[in-house]
């Protein structure tokens, strides 16, 4: 499994594309199959749901998904808000079990990925 990672709209799912071969519709916000857009998002869900976010990042990861794809969180100014902070706080711990996993862990930036792992 591959995690790529980066800012919003810095190209993370054209580089999957061109990368792994992946078609738009192989690439599922959510599914566990080809690759997943939005590891965020589904932590923000799981969050609000109250669901034990580590053990479902942990089969994310394991479930044979070939692409992790998530937007950076926790770069910017420390929400006010409680639930924000223990949603940037579940993304970066879900980020950190996604690179654990991971075969590679590339950052994207302006459309150019750079290998970290």
């Amino acid at each position: 499994m591959y995690f790529i990672t980066g800012g919003r709209c810095s190209g993370k799912r054209d580089y999957v594309r061109s990368r792994f071969g992946l078609e738009p519709k192989n690439i599922f916000d959510g599914d566990f199959s080809g690759a997943v857009y939005g590891l965020h998002s589904y932590v923000k869900r799981l969050t609000e749901e109250g669901a034990d976010v580590s053990a479902r990042v942990k089969e994310l990861v394991t479930s044979g998904v070939k692409v992790i794809i998530s937007d950076e969180v926790g770069c910017g100014i420390v929400p006010a808000d409680e639930f924000e902070r223990r949603w940037r706080d579940n993304a970066g711990a879900a980020s950190q079990t996604a690179a654990e996993y991971a075969e590679g862990v590339i950052r994207v930036v302006c459309g150019i990925g750079v290998r970290l792992k």
